[in-house]
């Protein structure tokens, strides 16, 4: 009898285990449509926040005299991982991934040029990302949140 408890008592524990696993896989999946969304075609700048104040392109072009057109920074993700950017006629290449639940895009993952982004807002239509990237911090004075739009 005791051996017949012990047996259900260890197969419970398993089960148990294997549950809480599977719990654990599904809380650090990113949802699909997150992905969806940031593939689903080109990125084009349309609004930039530093400092707590928020320029459009408009603005910031006068602020700038004409020097800084945020419209020409663009953003293509493809599902594959790979993408492109480009920004001021400089265009570049490389690997992002998701992270933090979707919540982050990595760029270039564990190289010197490695990146990150916050998403902060990701609709059909409108991609809102703060920059982490302390080169862009000490040139901008603060942190730098992008505006995208499709």
């Amino acid at each position: 009898m005791k051996k017949v408890n012990l047996f259900a008592l260890l197969f419970l524990c398993l089960f148990s285990f294997t549950m809480v696993s599977c719990d654990k896989d599904k809380d650090d999946e990113i949802d699909p449509s997150i992905t969806n969304m940031l593939t689903d075609g080109e990125w084009v700048g349309a609004a930039m926040r530093f400092n707590n104040v928020l320029l459009t392109r408009d603005q910031l072009y006068v602020l700038t005299e004409g020097m800084y057109d945020i419209s020409t920074w663009t953003l293509e993700f493809n599902k594959n991982g790979t993408g492109t950017t480009s920004l001021m006629g400089e265009t570049g290449s490389g690997k992002w991934e998701l992270a933090d639940k979707g919540k982050t895009i990595i760029f270039s993952k564990g190289t010197e040029e490695e990146s990150r982004a916050k998403i902060l807002k990701l609709t059909a239509s409108e991609l809102h990302l703060e920059f982490q990237d302390k080169e862009l911090e000490e040139e901008m004075d603060g942190k730098a949140e992008i505006h995208f739009v499709h």
